[in-house]
């Protein structure tokens, strides 16, 4: 049994990065051989997905870093 949303695209070998905001924003990996172009954010406190803008660069696999502003 599963609570709250679903991912829109399962994939693997993803980056996940803890926002500032307590969200996590997940980008980047694959799905088989294909790599997957979409984002994804997750809020813990409502155990939500919601979908983010798509890669302009699609790679499968990667590397993220949360920035300060």
């Amino acid at each position: 049994m599963h609570d709250g949303s679903a991912m829109s695209a399962l994939r693997r070998y993803q980056t996940l990065t803890l926002l500032a905001d307590g969200r996590v924003f997940m980008a980047n990996g694959t799905r088989g051989n294909t790599a997957v172009s979409s984002t994804e954010i997750f809020n813990p406190g409502s155990n939500v997905w919601t979908a983010g803008a798509s890669l302009s660069v699609v790679r499968r696999s990667g590397a993220a870093v949360r920035l300060n502003d």
